[in-house]
């Protein structure tokens, strides 16, 4: 292992000569500071327009457990390790629903980061978008029900209601 007159010096080798399995070895046995690391989850906002009705209408899932349990949400859940989080919205759109989509289907909407925002600690939520035919529903996973609800537009407000 070489010797260094200085941590700069030290630090200036690793991050610049030494190979990249040498720099990790290295960076893994520094004393860096601890950085809380969020969950990372993904939500999907599937739209679909019904023609005959000019309805526009949105899925939700009735939550099967807690947090907010029995509540409506959007499909999504947890990123597994090895998946990125198209792959994991994907997964979960269709363990919750029964619905099948591609990610030629599906654009990045928005990331949610408020550390406060979920009561289970720091949750990371990206979401993503797809306008879909409206498919046959299938509850599954965390959903105790799933359903399509219609956008209603009232002045400012929008209202979900469902049949």
């Amino acid at each position: 292992m070489p010797q260094f007159a200085s941590k700069a010096e030290e630090k200036n080798y690793y991050e610049r000569q030494a190979s990249l399995e040498e720099f990790l070895t290295w960076y893994h046995q520094q004393e860096l500071p601890e950085y809380e690391k969020p969950s990372l989850t993904v939500d999907m906002v599937l739209l679909c327009y019904n023609k005959e009705a000019d309805q526009l209408k949105v899925l939700l899932i009735q939550r099967k457990g807690h947090p907010f349990r029995n509540s409506w949400a959007l499909p999504g859940g947890f990123v597994n390790r090895n998946e990125s989080t198209e792959d994991s919205v994907l997964r979960e759109t269709k363990e919750e629903t029964g619905v099948v989509i591609s990610q030629e289907n599906i654009e990045q909407l928005h990331s949610f980061s408020r550390p406060d925002r979920d009561p289970r600690g720091w949750v990371v939520t990206v979401s993503y978008l797809a306008f879909i035919g409206e498919e046959p529903l299938i509850a599954g996973d965390d959903a105790k029900e799933v359903h399509w609800f219609n956008l209603e537009r009232h002045g400012q407000h929008i209202t979900l209601s469902h049949e």
